[in-house]
């Protein structure tokens, strides 16, 4: 049975975004310190959320959201990535959908700012779980869908788990020249361990087609992750992993039972069954009241979006 959801939509809408040209971790921190004070009264004043969408049956669709911030530690850190996983058991169909760092949203005692803001701002007030759970609500609000589970990591946490289950395997589908380190990752078949995981999902400034192209990138390499938890000999160790997993690397409100049940599901696990939607939307610039200068935004598509809401409750 899944639980209610931690996070049901509230009053706000909102987005994901990048903190912008020129504009540092360290100084939305500065901005954070000022903004937390009303931040946190409008979140107490927040009706506490709705269980819609409670489930009674293990083939009911729930959703999970996937956190990865910006951080190799407990240091305050925004949103990296964001994915909201639709899950649909009695089809084992799942629905990827990339929230764009740059998504303009409204959060609750700010304004209008970037998603990805939200999680700096809720750990400010809250630690790690207040970052989560103001992620959550950020999304929740922009698609007006329940949040029934999270996992959260940063970049060590990613990197040690990739390294843990032997690497991934995929086909880069264009050469990629990674800014960091100034090196090139061709097009084609490669094996990845965790740095060059994330160096895969990370980079964006040498993709055509920048964020966008990051996002399909992303949704690749976690399929390719979920093949290799699911490959015959990866099982018996399962168990043991998943719980190191929780206790080491990421967060999350998964229990260790609903995560052998999800591997159970998708025993057998077919990468066609994933379909993967980037978020409708357009680009402007706006003045940001968190760090008080103008950034470009990726302005969500509301009425396109809750077209996309109705399809996944329809799933």
């Amino acid at each position: 049975m899944l639980p209610a959801a931690i996070i049901a939509p509230g009053t706000g809408t909102g987005t994901d975004t990048d903190i912008g040209s020129g504009t540092t971790a360290d100084s939305v921190t500065l901005s954070v310190t000022s903004s937390v004070k009303s931040f946190a009264t409008a979140i107490e004043a927040k009706a506490p959320p709705s269980e819609t969408e409670k489930a009674d049956s293990k083939q009911q669709a729930f959703n999970i959201l996937l956190i990865g911030v910006d951080s190799k530690g407990a240091e305050q850190a925004r949103s990296d990535v964001i994915l909201l996983v639709r899950v649909v058991p009695a089809t084992k169909k799942a629905i990827l959908i990339s929230v764009p760092r740059d998504t303009q949203v409204h959060i609750a005692g700010v304004g209008a700012t970037k998603i990805n803001h939200a999680h700096i701002l809720g750990q400010a007030r809250g630690g790690s779980q207040g970052g989560v759970e103001a992620v959550i609500q950020a999304v929740s609000d922009l698609f007006q869908l329940p949040i029934h589970y999270y996992a959260k990591t940063n970049f060590s946490g990613f990197e040690q788990f990739i390294d843990e289950i032997g690497g991934v395997s995929l086909d880069v589908p264009h050469d990629m020249l990674i800014s960091d380190n100034r090196t090139l990752l061709a097009a084609g078949p490669h094996h990845l361990d965790g740095a060059r995981s994330l160096d895969f999902v990370r980079e964006r400034y040498s993709l055509e087609n920048g964020d966008w192209g990051r996002q399909t990138d992303q949704s690749l390499l976690l399929k390719a992750v979920v093949q290799k938890l699911l490959e015959p000999e990866q099982l018996p160790s399962l168990p043991s992993l998943l719980a190191r997993a929780k206790n080491d690397w990421v967060e999350t409100n998964f229990t260790e039972s609903d995560l052998l049940s999800l591997a159970w599901l998708f025993k057998g696990f077919d990468p066609k069954l994933v379909s993967h939607i980037q978020l409708p939307g357009h680009s402007a610039m706006g003045q940001d009241p968190l760090v008080g200068k103008m950034l470009w935004y990726w302005i969500p598509d509301l009425k396109q979006i809750s077209e996309i809401t109705q399809r996944l409750i329809k799933s």
